[in-house]
């Protein structure tokens, strides 16, 4: 049994857009993800995008940065 993921790249429409907007929402909502306060530009949308971070490891940056 092989543990190989495939991925496979196909166009992303509105309504896949918009479930991917809710999802993350919901992961920050459940305080899962945080917002890094970093940007990234998206040439798919032509737009600076959050780059979001699992919280835990945005409260160990935190803590090295009291330190």
């Amino acid at each position: 049994m092989s543990n190989k993921f495939e991925f496979v790249s196909r166009p992303l429409d509105e309504d896949d857009d918009d479930a991917i907007e809710q999802a993350i929402q919901n992961l920050a909502r459940k305080g899962l993800i945080v917002d890094s306060g970093r940007r990234r530009w998206s040439e798919q949308t032509g737009r600076y995008e959050i780059v979001w971070v699992s919280s835990e490891f945005a409260d160990l940056d935190q803590q090295k940065k009291l330190n």
